[in-house]
């Protein structure tokens, strides 16, 4: 029973290790997606952004995507973005960036139509 703890005690010190791991992995990704944004490289930053994404969601990489997907005229899927990010108005980052986020959807839903 102690060996089962132990194993247990372990993997999950390996787990947190790994997603600490991930999110810092996120982070730059993030930092060299805006990199790539300021430099005017938006289809690459989106692919920054993306892997981000898959390595540690948050509000932060969604409200990213969908930021370059506005730039790029992908206008569903920066709404589907932007709507998960400001989904959680009392994250720190979509908080501070809240009435940039909303415009941006503003613009997105401006260039969305539907037919009835």
């Amino acid at each position: 029973m102690n060996r089962a703890i132990a194993f247990t005690l372990v993997f999950l010190s390996f787990a947190g290790l790994a997603n600490a791991a991930d999110e810092k992995s996120a982070d730059a990704m993030i930092t060299r997606g805006l990199e790539l944004r300021r430099a005017g490289k938006d289809a690459e930053a989106l692919e920054m952004f993306q892997h981000a994404d898959m390595l540690a969601p948050s509000p932060r990489t969604a409200g990213q995507l969908g930021l370059v997907e506005s730039a790029l005229a992908h206008w569903s899927d920066a709404e589907a973005h932007l709507n998960a990010s400001l989904s959680t108005p009392l994250d720190p980052w979509v908080h501070k960036n809240h009435t940039l986020l909303d415009q941006a959807l503003s613009i997105a839903k401006s260039h969305i139509g539907q037919i009835t």
